[in-house]
């Protein structure tokens, strides 16, 4: 993703593209989890704006992402 990258329709960011606590590259995000929180460039965003599959986070409606923002999605799991 170039700086400033606009995008106007649903942004969709793989799974595959984030890592875990340790650094790690993930496969997939929880299949299950009580709540999910995510930050974009460190500010919490409001549910509803986006939605967690396994396979990819969705945000509904576009957005502009440089590619030095750090996305990061909180998952509280129970086990």
């Amino acid at each position: 993703m170039s700086a400033g990258t606009h995008f106007g329709g649903d942004v969709i960011l793989p799974a595959s593209g984030f890592v875990d606590d340790n650094g790690n590259l993930i496969s997939a995000f929880p299949a299950s989890y009580e709540y999910v929180t995510l930050y974009i460039n460190g500010v919490i965003q409001q549910n509803g704006v986006f939605t967690v599959a396994p396979s990819a986070l969705v945000i509904s409606g576009g957005a502009t992402l440089d590619g030095d923002d750090p996305v990061t999605l909180e998952f509280v799991v129970q086990p």
